[in-house]
C-alpha cells in the first residue's frame, strides 16, 4: 500500500463522515475510482480494514484513528468497518 500521494494532485471532494451504521453497501463491495482519480481514506475513530485486489491475491491493510490508507486510480478495493469506526474519503485529480 502506497504511503502517499504523488505531490502534484489537488483534492476535488470530500465526501462526509461515515460510521459503521452509516458506511454505503457500495463501499463494503468491490469498486474503484475512475481513471486519473486518487482517494485517502482518513480513519478518525476506531478502525477499518481496507483490502485492495490483485490479480495475484488481496493486500489487507487495518487503518486505524490518525492513519491514511491510499487509493490507486481504477484500483479494486473494499473496505469493512469495525465498531466505533468513524471515517471520511477525499478525492485528488
Amino acid at each position: 500500500m502506497l504511503s502517499r500521494l504523488p505531490t502534484e494532485l489537488l483534492a476535488y471532494k470530500k465526501i462526509s463522515n461515515f460510521t459503521e451504521d452509516s458506511i454505503p453497501n457500495a463501499l463494503l463491495k468491490d469498486h474503484n475510482t475512475q481513471k486519473d482519480v486518487w482517494a485517502k481514506i482518513i480513519v478518525l475513530k476506531g478502525s477499518l480494514l481496507y483490502t485492495i485486489k490483485y490479480e495475484a491475491g488481496d493486500e489487507e491493510n487495518l487503518l486505524e484513528a490518525g492513519q491514511v490508507g491510499i487509493v490507486v486510480p481504477e484500483q479494486m478495493h473494499f473496505v469493512k468497518a469495525n465498531k466505533g469506526l468513524e471515517f471520511y474519503v477525499e478525492f485528488y485529480r
